[in-house]
């Protein structure tokens, strides 16, 4: 990650209309009137950035909800002293800051531009007033969050696994003997 690079943006205009026609495109506003999606377009702003440039990195303020309107994004987590990980890459209609903005803390993870991107950035209150009207925003966005939950669930579970599982007979690891068949490997 040594190339990466500040991530200034550079700023650019779309008109309200194609800002409410992209929204409309992203699964996490299906259902919202357009009328409701065009008011919202009106708090928007417009992003670019280039390869390899930090969006934000961990830890940043949660300003915006960003919205992939071209490009691809880069979702890395690490831990302190660790190699980061990517954890997801948002593409086209994908959305993400989410995590900071529910929290109300800061972000809890580094989104870098993986090609030349631009974003269609929500500021914070204005979404979080906005999902508060719309219920079917909230339902979505409780649904994504729970699936992901769920599915980290099962990667510590076999991780936990896989790990006792490796281990010579007589390691007294309780979770991962329990998880393979209790310490019978």
């Amino acid at each position: 990650m040594s190339q990466l690079h500040s991530g200034q943006p550079q700023w650019f205009q779309l008109s309200r209309k194609a800002i409410a026609s992209r929204l409309a495109a992203v699964p996490l506003f299906d259902g919202v009137p357009s009328a409701e999606l065009n008011a919202l377009a009106g708090y928007c702003r417009c992003a670019r950035y280039g390869r390899m440039a930090c969006i934000y990195w961990r830890g940043a303020r949660a300003d915006y909800l960003c919205i992939v309107y071209s490009g691809a994004v880069a979702m890395f987590v690490g831990y302190d002293g660790s190699v980061d990980l990517i954890m997801k890459i948002r593409k086209r209609n994908d959305y993400f800051g989410e995590l900071g903005i529910l929290s109300g803390k800061t972000q809890p993870c580094n989104a870098v531009a993986q090609e030349e991107t631009a974003l269609i950035l929500i500021p914070a209150e204005e979404f979080m007033d906005f999902a508060w009207m719309h219920r079917s925003v909230l339902e979505r966005l409780m649904g994504e969050l729970t699936g992901r939950l769920v599915m980290s669930s099962y990667k510590l579970i076999n991780t936990i696994y896989l790990y006792g599982c490796r281990r010579k007979a007589g390691f007294y690891d309780y979770p991962a003997a329990v998880l393979c068949g209790r310490g019978k490997l």
